[in-house]
């Protein structure tokens, strides 16, 4: 995979888990889908120093994980960014207005979550 900049969401240090939220339409998605090996990189301002992580990915479209996640990002403002009409890098040639419409598009979501198991 490619070179990606994505938000940390959730760490766990006893099972040496990471989870990252996405579009499911994403390029980063085709990708983890093709080779489930990627790195990722952490710095650390106060300590000044980077850290490079090896995970296996795995990516959950639907399920419980992602009813949970979703139903912690919904609220917030960043939940626009997972009910657009149009996937991730996609040329705008129209303008949809109120991308979410209807009264269901909460329901609607494009959330991945983004699975990493860290290896080294």
């Amino acid at each position: 995979p490619q070179v990606r900049t994505i938000v940390l969401r959730q760490a766990d240090p006893t099972l040496w888990t990471l989870q990252a939220y996405t579009d499911s339409r994403s390029l980063k998605c085709r990708e983890l889908v093709k080779c489930n090996r990627a790195q990722l990189v952490f710095w650390s301002t106060r300590r000044r120093w980077q850290l490079r992580v090896s995970v296996g990915a795995s990516i959950h479209h639907d399920g419980e994980i992602v009813e949970t996640a979703w139903a912690a990002m919904r609220q917030s403002k960043a939940s626009k960014d997972y009910l657009s009409y149009q996937a991730p890098g996609s040329v705008i040639e129209t303008n949809h207005g109120d991308e979410t419409g209807s009264s269901n598009a909460l329901n609607n979501h494009y959330l991945a979550v983004l699975s990493f198991q860290v290896t080294s």
